[in-house]
């Protein structure tokens, strides 16, 4: 069946709706009728990259990479290798390959992606920013932790330079940071990141979003680390009551932060 240009359209729109409410089974359905639609080349790739997506997200990851390469592959039969709409399909399967710990082509298909969006006439900040942070992601899980620095700082410095103060991404990148110096055993740069990153959170969030909770976690030990454990219980309580609000009791963040503040009481009354 061909689709019309006005269908397409809809079931785009459709899919995208269903993807960001969480319901991937109905927009797997739209995503299969886009890219059945070969006699519409870019559809037809488009199609398939959003389809890569939602098996990405619903765990499926090979299936997201058969998606992901048969897209890359419809593209560049039809455009220039430095056309700037390659990178993003070398970003997506880039991720894949780093959630499945190939962690060299991971970082091959990274590079790849910023050396086409460095390439551009006028290059956006703000893409260039992602592809370092997700080169210093790669970098980070091979435990070359200086260069992974180098790139987050980069992603960092440009974030800050082009992105309004409280935006999210300047948080992810402080939490980055964070957690390379906590394994580096820069504890007190640690904890400054952290901080700096719940500070953007608080501006940008609501205060119950389950993000917030994550840097009260990571502050609540950094300064258990540091023997402070009456600040630590309270930051620890904090993301305590915001995942129970956000996701329930039984919930497995909810229990982590709940064994944390556990065993931090249990250590409290042996000191």
């Amino acid at each position: 069946m061909r689709l019309l240009f006005e269908d397409r359209d809809i079931y785009d729109k459709f899919g995208k709706l269903m993807n960001e409410m969480g319901l991937y089974k109905k927009a797997e359905h739209f995503y299969k009728l886009i890219s059945t639609e070969k006699a519409d080349w870019r559809q037809h790739a488009h199609g398939l990259n959003e389809l890569g997506t939602i098996h990405a997200r619903s765990g499926r990851l090979d299936e997201a990479l058969e998606c992901f390469q048969e897209a890359l592959k419809i593209e560049c039969e039809h455009v220039p290798e430095d056309d700037p709409t390659l990178a993003n399909y070398y970003n997506n399967i880039g991720y894949l390959y780093k959630k499945k710990k190939e962690l060299d082509l991971a970082l091959q298909y990274h590079q790849r992606a910023l050396k086409i969006d460095l390439m551009r006439p006028t290059p956006n900040q703000e893409d260039i920013a992602h592809r370092y942070n997700n080169i210093g992601t790669v970098l980070d899980d091979q435990n070359k932790l200086d260069e992974a620095l180098m790139y987050y700082e980069r992603a960092l410095a440009i974030r800050l330079e082009h992105l309004p103060s409280t935006h999210p991404e300047i948080a992810a990148s402080y939490n980055n940071i964070g957690y390379l110096y906590k394994k580096q055993g820069k504890k007190e740069k640690a904890l400054d990141m952290y901080e700096k990153s719940l500070t953007v959170k608080l501006a940008s969030l609501p205060p119950n979003h389950p993000m917030i909770a994550l840097s009260h976690g990571n502050i609540a030990t950094s300064l258990r680390d540091f023997g402070r454990y009456d600040e630590a219980l309270q930051d620890g309580l904090k993301a305590l009551h915001i995942s129970i609000s956000a996701f329930g009791v039984e919930h497995s963040q909810t229990q982590v932060y709940q064994n944390f503040v556990d065993e931090l009481r249990q250590q409290m009354d042996v000191v």
